[in-house]
């Protein structure tokens, strides 16, 4: 039990459990694939879906709280590093808010902002240090593949439905985390959002190495707007059909 809590033994910079696409991170993700569209299909069909996403979204809350909780009692110490300030984290907290008062415009940010980036997370993760069999590197797994779970659900069965027009509040909100984080990260000497420093093997990194710091933010955060905008474009072709329909366009 033990070496399933192992931290330190995993983070040694020698150590890498897999590589960025290899046979073992495409096989996590289509077992990951599989379980995400069971979730959706039992979500589809349950007579109690207010019960269902509220006790899922709790549910997200607590195994991302036992995370937390396991560096204090398990390691004996906690960094700053391990604060719940990236996106993924923040997402977890609109979550649960999401559940209990069904917020048209935090289902926008939960689309908009949280799908691509737990997408992100998935096929670019940075815990390539820890083993599969390990709580860290199973964690990490997890929660990102719940994550994408709870707002795809939630877009099949039409509760959360995006507008075009609200992808505003989706940029707004991106500004609004992103200024203080990169403060924090100034003060503490982290990379929450990855906004200070690009993470190994992802496209950041390319930013990063072409641009570098702190100059590779500006293309950063225009990809951000590409990404977010692609994410609309069906939703803003869907909201014109709509309308035409209304007026009687052709």
């Amino acid at each position: 039990m033990n070496t399933f809590f192992d931290f330190y033994r995993y983070t040694n910079p020698s150590n890498v459990a897999f590589n960025l696409m290899d046979m073992r991170h495409l096989s996590m993700l289509l077992i990951l694939s599989l379980g995400i569209a069971i979730i959706c299909l039992l979500y589809r069909r349950s007579k109690k879906r207010d019960f269902f996403m509220k006790a899922f979204a709790i549910f997200i809350f607590i195994l991302e709280g036992v995370r937390q909780v396991s560096f204090f009692l398990v390691q004996g110490w906690f960094l700053p590093q391990y604060l719940p300030f990236h996106l993924c984290n923040i997402m977890i907290f609109l979550i649960v808010y999401y559940s209990f008062t069904e917020n048209e415009k935090v289902g926008e940010v939960l689309y908009g902002l949280g799908l691509p980036g737990y997408f992100a997370a998935l096929l670019f993760p940075d815990w390539t240090m820890f083993p599969f069999f390990n709580f860290y590197g199973l964690h990490s797994w997890i929660i990102h593949a719940l994550l994408v779970s709870f707002t795809l659900m939630l877009l099949l069965t039409g509760e959360i439905r995006p507008h075009a027009k609200n992808m505003v509040y989706v940029l707004a909100f991106a500004i609004i985390i992103a200024i203080p984080i990169y403060v924090i990260n100034v003060i503490l000497g982290t990379n929450f959002l990855f906004i200070n420093a690009g993470s190994p093997g992802s496209p950041l990194e390319v930013l990063v190495n072409f641009f570098g710091t702190p100059w590779f933010i500006l293309p950063y955060f225009l990809l951000v707007i590409l990404i977010i905008g692609l994410l609309y474009v069906p939703w803003y072709v869907r909201d014109r059909k709509i309308e035409r329909r209304c007026y009687g366009e052709n």
